[in-house]
């Protein structure tokens, strides 16, 4: 019970769980929100439903990508309305029922993908609509999704080798892979940059259903596009690895931090996951649970990947289930670890500028707010 208590507090410590952190020297948030859009009972504008995205731009102005109802609201720098882009639809600056509606920076202006039918919309850095592009397909990249824009304007798209098809015999771990896409501005595929494996799923029979979740405790190569080249990190071991649009490496480092054993923390996890589900879910996953499953070795390190403003790149700690408040490695362009940082308690960190954070926040009622905090 000792050895299991104190592995349960080095995976709080070194995934992201609870117990006390440290900031950085040289970064700081400020816990409270600078501007906070979002209300209960108001006007219907700040009324937000699904937030999938959200980014502010160089005058202060805070574009959020408002899935509920299919469009971009604009808010001006002290959060006023000023009016909206988009709608439900299938044509041009509509988006399908699908989307998830990601904003990308491009330039001055803005790509915000409709994944739900391949394709994007360009807007200007007036925020007026400019163009609307669709990914090219073929047998080898029948979905592609995208998920950043390169330096150049290149768009950086994500695609199951196999199309993303589920089939298997209750039992089968179904392993799959995925591609990092280049395509142009336009929509045109120019290369395949990488294949990367992704997360297995276990066929999962229960009560004559059969779903197909991950493996818990399983995790994938994390990265991120830093003008013209990939940062990848692997989620079990402190390691960044600097990649080319050719897939050539051109670098790599590493960082002390202690991995966790999975025969550790299995059970707890266990635990809080069955605390957060009700009714089907729970029954489910308890039956899963109770499997004699291909767990991997070591626990996930990471669970998520940002870049700020000034190149810094952010390394979200895992966090178990039913933990709210993210913590984070921040390493320099070059990837030397400057620190850690925790950033605001139930705040989803949507994205890190130079100086800002915009994150997206839900209370106990449910109410959502698209929340900016001063990062120094």
């Amino acid at each position: 019970m000792r050895r299991a208590a104190v592995a349960l507090t080095v995976f709080a410590a070194a995934c992201g769980g609870e117990g006390g952190g440290v900031k950085t020297a040289d970064i700081r948030i400020d816990p409270t929100p600078v501007l906070s859009i979002g209300v209960e009972e108001g006007d219907e504008p700040y009324q937000l439903h699904l937030v999938r995205d959200a980014i502010r731009l160089a005058d202060g102005r805070v574009v959020v990508a408002n899935t509920g109802s299919q469009e971009l609201r604009i808010f001006d720098a002290a959060g006023r309305y000023t009016g909206a882009l988009g709608r439900r639809g299938g044509g041009p600056m509509e988006f399908s029922e699908m989307s998830s509606m990601l904003l990308h920076p491009l330039g001055d202006g803005i790509v915000a993908a409709d994944d739900g039918v391949f394709r994007v919309h360009h807007i200007g850095a007036d925020l007026r609509y400019r163009t609307t592009r669709a990914f090219s397909l073929s047998t080898e990249t029948p979905r592609p999704f995208l998920r950043a824009v390169a330096a150049n304007g290149d768009l950086i798209a994500t695609a199951f080798a196999d199309g993303g098809r589920l089939t298997g015999q209750p039992g089968q771990v179904l392993p799959s892979s995925y591609h990092i896409l280049r395509y142009d501005s336009l929509g045109t595929l120019r290369d395949t940059v990488l294949q990367l494996p992704s997360r297995p799923r276990f066929v999962n029979e229960h009560a004559g259903s059969v779903h197909f979740p991950y493996l818990p405790l399983s995790s994938e190569t994390l990265w991120a596009v830093d003008g013209d080249r990939l940062v990848l990190v692997s989620p079990v071991a402190p390691v960044l690895e600097f990649r080319g649009f050719d897939g050539q490496v051109t670098g790599e480092e590493a960082w002390m931090r202690a991995r966790v054993r999975t025969a550790d923390v299995w059970e707890e996890y266990q635990r809080r996951a069955l605390a957060q589900m009700r009714g089907a879910d729970s029954a489910r996953y308890a039956a899963l649970y109770a499997k004699a499953l291909p767990m991997p070795e070591y626990a996930p390190l990471y669970q998520g990947i940002k870049l700020d403003g000034a190149r810094r790149i952010w390394l979200e700690r895992f966090r178990m289930p039913g933990v709210t408040q993210q913590r984070w490695d921040v390493l320099s362009p070059e990837g030397k670890l400057l620190g850690e940082v925790a950033t605001p308690e139930g705040v989803t960190v949507l994205r890190i500028g130079r100086d800002h954070l915009v994150g997206r926040a839900r209370d106990s009622l449910g109410v959502e707010r698209v929340q900016i905090f001063r990062v120094e």
